[in-house]
C-alpha cells in the first residue's frame, strides 16, 4: 500500500522551522516569518521565497478558515477572536483609516479596473450596507478609498492565526524551559501595555495578584498591564492589538 499523500507533513514543517530545537525559535516572530505572515518581510521578484509555502497554507488558510467556520461557537476561543477583530477592521475601514494602504495597493499591484477590488481600492464606494441579505456595497461618486471585503477577511483571519501561533509558542517555550518566553518587542521596547494571555494560562501581575487571559466571550478583549514591567511581573503574550501585527 502506497504512502498516503501529505503524511507526516506537519512533522516535516516542525522540523524545518526547528520546533524540535527550541533555541532556533526564541520568539513567536520566528514562526510568523516561517509561515509567511510577517507583513514587514518584502519578497521581491526573482528572490528566493522567504517562507515555507506549505506551512503558510497549513496555518494561514486551513487553520485560519477553521477559526472562521467556528466564529459563532461560544467555546471557539480563536473563532470569536476572528469575529470581533473583523468587526473592528470594518469599523476602521469604513472610517477611512486604511485609505493610505488602499492607495499603496493600487500603486504596487496590478489590479484589473473591471474587478470589484479595484472599485474598493480606488474609492468608488462610500460605505457598506450591512442591512441587505447579500451585503452589497453602495456606490458613490467620490467615496473613500477602502480595502475590499476579502482583504478585511484576510486581515482578521491572519490576526487570529498569529495570536494562536504566539500562544502556541508561549506554551512550548514554558514547557521546555519552565519559564516565560522573552517579552515581546511591542512591550519590552515600544512600551505598549495591552496584551492577551494564552487561554487558561494564569500570569502573575505581582506577588499577591494573578491575572488570567480574558476569554473572548467577555466584553473586553484587553487586559491592561503596567507600563513598567520586569522579569517577575511581566505579561505572557505580546501586544496583539497593535497595528504592526497586521
Amino acid at each position: 500500500m502506497g504512502k498516503r499523500p501529505g503524511r507526516n507533513r506537519t512533522c516535516h514543517y516542525s522540523r524545518s522551522i526547528g520546533l524540535h530545537r527550541h533555541h532556533q525559535v526564541p520568539t513567536a516572530g520566528h514562526i510568523w516569518s516561517f509561515a509567511g505572515i510577517d507583513t514587514k518581510v518584502v519578497w521581491a521578484k526573482g528572490q528566493k521565497r522567504p517562507y515555507c509555502a506549505g506551512f503558510k497554507t497549513l496555518v494561514t488558510y486551513k487553520l485560519g478558515e477553521s477559526f472562521v467556520k467556528t466564529q459563532n461557537h461560544p467555546q471557539s476561543y480563536y473563532g470569536v477572536i476572528y469575529r470581533k477583530r473583523k468587526a473592528l477592521e470594518w469599523k476602521r475601514n469604513l472610517a477611512g483609516e486604511f485609505a493610505t494602504q488602499a492607495a499603496l495597493k493600487l500603486e504596487t499591484c496590478k489590479i484589473g479596473k473591471s474587478t470589484g477590488a479595484y472599485k474598493w481600492y480606488s474609492g468608488m464606494y462610500a460605505h457598506y450596507d450591512f442591512t441587505t441579505p447579500l451585503v452589497k456595497p453602495v456606490a458613490a461618486a467620490a467615496g473613500i478609498q477602502m480595502l475590499p471585503p476579502a482583504h478585511i477577511h484576510a486581515r482578521a483571519r491572519r490576526y487570529a492565526v498569529k495570536l494562536f501561533l504566539a500562544h502556541l509558542h508561549h506554551v512550548w517555550y514554558k514547557d521546555h524551559y519552565k519559564a516565560d518566553p522573552p517579552l515581546p518587542y511591542a512591550i519590552s521596547v515600544l512600551g505598549h501595555a495591552h496584551y492577551l494571555a494564552p487561554p487558561g494560562i494564569k500570569q502573575a501581575k505581582n506577588e499577591s495578584e494573578n491575572l488570567t487571559g480574558p476569554h473572548p466571550r467577555n466584553e473586553s478583549l484587553i487586559v491592561t498591564a503596567p507600563r513598567s514591567v520586569n522579569e517577575s511581573s511581566r505579561p505572557t503574550a505580546s501586544d496583539y492589538l497593535n497595528e504592526s501585527y497586521q
